[in-house]
This record gives structure tokens, C-alpha cells and sequence, in this order.
């Protein structure tokens, strides 16, 4: 049961990659990426080149990558020094990294939409902030003393039917740097 637990924590941590929140001055790199798209955008009725914004938003991603993973070390040394379970490890970890993943979501929605793929980003956009609750959920059950590898299975099969569907439309918009490898194959 713990070894399913590690490979989605790990999971949600990748996922974490393409999210995370602002350190001090990287909202103005940010900020200004997203000005820059918006003035440019303007003549098109608030969309952008198909292949800017998917640089832009691998750029957020990979910005977030190596804080995501800081963040789950992190996590991971808090819980050890307090003596707790591997399971408290799992169940921080997948927590923060659903905590971390909104205000990377608000940063992308910033962003004029892509030409001629505009739907899929907002179905992006959508599927990826219901992935929060399944992710927090399954937190929970790891969690929980009294839920069983059943319950743990079934709250991991959620997740992964909701992550498959992102993937996809990860891979449409050509936004592989915000593919968590480890999620599912």
C-alpha cells in the first residue's frame, strides 16, 4: 500500500513542477512575460500564437520545477525530524503539492489563449484545478489509520482517471514540461 502511496506522491510532486508559488521577484518575470503576451495579443482579440504560449507556459513550469521538488525534500526532513510516518510524509507532500498548484493555474489563465487552441486550454485550465480536490481526497486516505489498500486503490484509480485526461491535453498543446512523468504512463 505504502509503495502505490510513494509513486502518486511523487506523482502530484512532478505535478508540483508546474506548480508552485511566487518567490520574491520571480512575479515580475512572471508579470512581465504576461504583459508582454497580453500587448501583443491585443490585435487578436485576446489570444496569442499556438507556439508562444505553450513556450510561456513551459517556462512557469520549469520556473516551478526545481522549487516543487525543493519543497517535497523539504517536506519529507520536517516529517522525519518530528518522528512522523511515512504516510504523514505522503499525505504533506501531496497536499502542498494541490496547494501549490492553484497560483501556478491563476499565472497560465493570465495569459491571452492560444490561436486555434483555445478550447483545449481552457479545458486544461479546468481539468487541472478539479485534479485539486482528488488530490487533497487521496491525501486524506493515505492519512487515515483505518482506510485500507482498497481504499487507498480506489482513491488512486480517481486520481488517474482525472490525470490521464490532462496529459493528453498537455501533450495537444505541446506543453511536455508540464507532464509529471511518474503520474501514469
Amino acid at each position: 500500500m505504502m509503495r502505490l502511496a510513494m509513486v502518486l506522491c511523487a506523482a502530484v510532486l512532478a505535478a508540483a513542477g508546474c506548480n508552485g508559488g511566487n518567490d520574491a521577484g520571480e512575479g515580475e518575470t512572471a508579470g512581465s512575460a504576461t504583459a508582454t503576451a497580453a500587448a501583443s495579443a491585443s490585435a487578436d482579440g485576446g489570444t496569442m500564437p499556438a507556439p508562444e504560449w505553450a513556450r510561456q507556459v513551459e517556462e512557469i513550469c520549469d520556473r516551478n520545477a526545481d522549487k516543487a521538488e525543493a519543497e517535497g525534500v523539504r517536506i519529507a526532513q520536517k516529517v522525519h525530524e518530528e518522528g512522523g510516518s511515512r504516510e504523514e510524509m505522503v499525505a504533506r507532500v501531496l497536499e502542498r503539492g494541490a496547494e501549490l498548484t492553484e497560483p501556478l493555474l491563476d499565472q497560465i489563465a493570465e495569459l491571452p489563449l492560444p490561436q486555434r487552441k483555445d478550447q483545449q486550454a481552457k479545458e486544461f485550465d479546468r481539468r487541472m484545478r478539479g485534479l485539486l480536490p482528488v488530490i487533497n481526497a487521496l491525501a486524506d486516505t493515505v492519512r487515515d489509520d483505518s482506510a485500507g489498500r482498497g481504499d487507498l486503490q480506489q482513491a488512486s484509480q480517481k486520481l488517474l482517471k482525472e490525470v490521464l485526461p490532462v496529459r493528453a491535453l498537455a501533450r495537444d498543446l505541446n506543453i511536455h514540461a508540464c507532464i509529471p512523468n511518474n503520474a501514469a504512463p
